[in-house]
């Protein structure tokens, strides 16, 4: 414990924990299939099981990984993985949603780099079900060069909180960026006069204070730091913060112990000023599951065409993650929408370790809900006490007419008809 209560130590982790660490975890070290590897002459079913492993490198709140999915004749579906949620900086699954539609996204480049046009539908049993996405290829046209860049920026693409270099964003590959946006119907502001950086400084510092003070957040946190050394296929090394891997568990103890709110506070003001050449802020007409799906879309999409001109990204959303600062971010940018993701875009100097992914396999179900990324049946789950502040809900997985649901529940509210329950577990249980 003298090492942890060391100063230096406490005062470089906090820097480590620079709250870019939502909603951009890089992509895996796990070996990626090369393009001459595509089964051109196999059924589709194989062809999409190749494309989407490209889509599981897509960039995910603590890399948590939050997608499943399921095989079709046509193509596929997407699921939320709803036992990978964030309770705490996520309580209502908004940056969830969010990562399944930058999966999406990267789905749709790898699909158009061998030549499949992509049909999506959203939804199609309702906002309210796990279901988030149907999935359908058809043959298209050869892919452009442009397609063909996007599509080589996907492995290359990595998750930067370190300093960037001075170097600015290209006029036209902002542009690029915004119409990509304005594609999926969501805008793209660029942020650059002093005043607004310094108004965006001043949230993102409070919501590092807010949500540092929080024990619950820390715990949260901290639970998603992994060292590569323990095997993990998911979450965050304390590489990805440019500290050697091995300090994971250093990390992970002391965000979890202390409340560093304002010294991480301090850290993100000086990686917006003194290394800022651009601030973007991506933001939806409306604030519901379609609009986060679309997000995500258009996430994906910015990333590889940032990475594809040798630029990189982290996120800053703490003002976004803290609903009461929220509004606030949207009055400093002047924008109509609803934030969604606040990005600091520039090249770096120092290009991290890609993160780990799960293996596609264990992120497959079939139509009954049975394989490795099906959900476990309620024989398998333990319902273990929430530990930590107020009673929070609960999840329930019922399959009626076939169908699975999640339905959010209080703790008070367990009396359910035992034939329509397959599936219970709590959001998260600290320990």
């Amino acid at each position: 414990m003298e090492v942890i209560g060391d100063p230096s130590v406490l005062a470089a982790v906090a820097v480590l924990a620079t709250k870019g660490v939502h909603m951009c975890a890089s992509e895996s070290r796990f070996r990626v299939s090369s393009e001459t590897e595509f089964p051109e002459t196999a059924p589709l079913r194989d062809e999409v099981q190749f494309l989407l492993r490209f889509a599981v490198l897509a960039p995910s709140g603590d890399n948590t990984q939050p997608w499943l999915f399921r095989l079709t004749d046509t193509g596929f579906h997407l699921i939320a993985d709803r036992r990978r949620v964030l309770p705490v900086v996520d309580p209502h699954d908004r940056e969830l949603v969010i990562s399944c539609g930058a999966a999406l996204g990267t789905f749709e480049t790898a699909a158009r780099r061998f030549g499949f046009d992509v049909s999506v539908n959203t939804f199609p049993e309702g906002r309210d079900s796990d279901l988030l996405a149907a999935i359908e290829l058809v043959s298209g046209t050869t892919a452009s060069t442009v397609e063909v860049a996007l599509f080589d920026a996907i492995v290359d693409r990595r998750t930067t909180r370190t300093a960037f270099a001075m170097t600015p964003l290209p006029d036209a590959l902002i542009k690029t960026c915004r119409d990509a946006a304005a594609g999926f119907g969501v805008t793209l502001d660029v942020i650059g006069e002093e005043d607004c950086r310094r108004d965006i400084a001043e949230l993102v510092g409070e919501g590092d204070r807010r949500q540092f003070d929080d024990p619950c957040f820390r715990r949260e946190l901290a639970l998603w730091i992994r060292s590569r050394r323990s095997g993990s296929d998911e979450g965050m090394s304390g590489a990805g913060f440019g500290t050697p891997d091995v300090l994971s568990a250093v990390e992970r103890l002391v965000i979890r112990t202390f409340d560093m709110g304002g010294g991480i506070a301090a850290a993100d003001a000086k990686m917006i000023f003194a290394h800022p050449p651009a601030l973007g802020l991506l933001s939806s007409p409306g604030d519901g599951p379609e609009d986060w799906i679309a997000a995500g879309r258009a996430l994906a999409r910015l990333l590889l065409l940032l990475t594809a001109r040798g630029f990189t990204a982290s996120s800053l959303n703490q003002p976004i993650e803290v609903a009461e600062l929220r509004s606030r971010l949207r009055k400093a940018v002047v924008t109509a929408g609803y934030p969604q993701i606040l990005l600091r875009m520039g090249r770096a100097t120092a290009v991290p370790e890609p993160s780990e992914r799960r293996e596609l396999e264990t992120i497959l179900c079939d139509d009954q809900g049975r394989g490795e990324g099906a959900h476990e049946p309620l024989s398998r789950v333990s319902c273990r006490s929430w530990r930590c502040g107020d009673p929070q809900p609960l999840r329930v997985w019922s399959r009626r007419d076939g169908k699975p649901r999640c339905h959010p529940i209080s703790w008070g509210q367990l009396q359910l008809p035992s034939d329509s329950v397959t599936g219970i577990r709590a959001v998260r249980s600290f320990q």
